[in-house]
């Protein structure tokens, strides 16, 4: 039988970030990732609640069709308060940020400051350099909700 924790040490088990980052495997629908259950409606009612306040969920779109990132717009607005925009230079990628409660002040620079604070928290557990540079990502950032 699991040993019960005192009320006072229970913590919030939500999360701050959700990133989705998975491969489709399905060449035939022309999108590369994520997978279309990461878009359908179950997965973003669950990631909503999943999300604690001032949480954000992140979903790196990869294809080369239009009408696949406008599907995907379409479907965080449903759910999301804020919706975000990043272009990735020279690729397919499109990086979708969605958050559950607005911001206080609504800019594409609070957004940015987030990105800030998550490289330097990513630089600790990974060697960042390898990486893209988030500063150069802001630069595109574009708020469509």
């Amino acid at each position: 039988m699991p040993r019960k924790l005192p009320e006072d040490t229970v913590t919030d088990t939500r999360l701050h970030i959700l990133i989705v980052d998975a491969d489709s495997e399905d060449p035939s629908s022309g999108l590369s990732c994520p997978p279309q259950e990461f878009i359908e409606d179950k997965f973003l009612i669950a990631a909503r609640g999943a999300l604690a306040e001032g949480g954000v969920l992140i979903i790196n779109v990869v294809s080369r069709a239009t009408a696949h990132h406008v599907t995907y717009v379409t479907q965080l607005k449903k759910y999301f308060v804020e919706v975000y925009d990043i272009e990735v230079n020279e690729d397919v990628n499109r990086v979708l940020i969605a958050l559950p409660q607005p911001r206080n002040r609504g800019k594409s620079s609070d957004v940015a400051d987030d990105l800030s604070k998550l490289e330097k928290i990513v630089t600790q557990f990974a060697p960042w350099q390898n990486g893209p540079n988030l500063k150069e990502f802001v630069k595109s950032l574009k708020r469509l909700k």
